[in-house]
């Protein structure tokens, strides 16, 4: 394969130098290649061969572009196995590829023509440094692997792969100071970036790891003696489900409102008298109609007054027919599990009632 490109490249640079009229995309009338300009020189614009090298070249760039889409998918969940990206990228999807990787090399490879207009011209210092550069560290990588490995004639292989890497690496050296000003200073800020991104991410997986690991020991969970508070912003049937399922799971359960109308407090008083059952009300003042700001410090009195390490939160949320219908209503559950989310010791569960048409 070596040899076989050799010996093209160095024929069609022959031709394109032997052939007069051959001159840069830019300046070729319809942006015609110079692979177009030499099969129009070898074997006249139009004929049969032609054709045949535009089909060939066409189906060449095809494979090459389908190279990265089924390379950088696997590389990525090598590297996500490692714990340098995303988990999400080790997913498989309904066609057994790496549809996450995929994903990404589009998004991408999208912003990238957006961005430098498809002009294949532009982004050939991306790509040349890119691969030269990508050739260079496999090559190291590959002496380090002699080395720690040491299999019969490894040192033999490790001269190669170092005569391959100084080669690759003078050529990326060069690219780079060429076409410094034509985007080669893109890839000199991205790569200290990428890498400290992937630094980040194995440090997060580490710490996550070393925050779960089982203490060392046997550990029989124990059943938790916790107070349940129900959110009520009025008495409705969607409420009395919640209430039942606060009662199963402990016996100390209280009903928390926050006052934003007097009057539709009062009303809930009223309610809660017949429905109530003997649960606890709580009334929570609100002056400058705030729900969170209340509802959060009181929450925090009521793990501090039992000196437990644990409050469930119950919200009460009916579910619409329509999707569309619950632009009518107000969302306030969602901001409250939004908050209650990241605050520690806090358990928050949603107990629905489903509406019909």
């Amino acid at each position: 394969m070596g040899i076989v490109l050799g010996v093209i490249f160095l024929g069609v640079t022959f031709l394109a130098y032997a052939i007069p009229g051959i001159v840069p995309p830019e300046m070729a009338a319809g942006h015609r290649t110079v692979v177009s300009q030499v099969a129009a020189g070898v074997f006249g614009h139009g004929s049969f061969m032609y054709l045949v090298v535009q089909f060939v070249t066409a189906l060449i760039l095809v494979l090459a572009a389908n190279t990265s889409f089924a390379g950088f998918p696997r590389l990525g969940m090598i590297l996500a196995q490692d714990g340098y990206l995303p988990r999400q990228l080790m997913n498989l999807g309904d066609r057994l590829v790496y549809s996450n990787g995929i994903v990404i090399l589009s998004f991408f490879a999208i912003l990238l023509i957006a961005i430098y207009h498809a002009d294949y011209n532009a982004m050939m210092p991306l790509y040349a440094i890119g691969v030269f550069l990508s050739f260079t560290i496999a090559q190291w990588g590959m002496i380090k692997h002699h080395k720690i490995e040491k299999k019969p004639g490894w040192q033999r292989r490790a001269i190669i792969n170092t005569i391959g890497a100084v080669a690759t690496g003078v050529v990326t050296l060069i690219l780079v100071v060429e076409k410094f000003g034509e985007g080669a200073w893109m890839v000199l800020v991205a790569m200290p970036l990428i890498i400290s991104v992937f630094r980040k991410i194995k440090n997060h997986y580490a710490s996550i790891g070393k925050q779960l690991a089982l203490p060392s020991g046997g550990y029989c969970p124990i059943a938790i003696d916790h107070t349940v508070l129900v959110l009520v912003s009025s008495l409705h049937r969607g409420t009395i489900p919640a209430l039942e399922y606060a009662k199963t799971i402990s016996d100390r359960v209280e009903a928390v409102h926050v006052e934003l109308n007097h009057a539709a407090t009062e009303r809930l008083k009223k309610a809660w008298e017949d429905w109530g059952c003997g649960i606890p009300l709580t009334i929570l003042k609100s002056p400058y109609r705030s729900i969170t700001e209340p509802l959060m410090e009181y929450i925090d009195e009521v793990e501090d007054r039992y000196e437990h390490d644990l409050v469930t939160i119950i919200v009460p949320e009916f579910v619409t027919k329509k999707s569309w219908h619950n632009l009518l209503h107000n969302q306030t559950s969602i901001m409250l599990k939004a908050m209650l989310r990241y605050r520690p010791g806090k358990v928050v569960t949603t107990v629905r009632y489903h509406l019909n048409e």
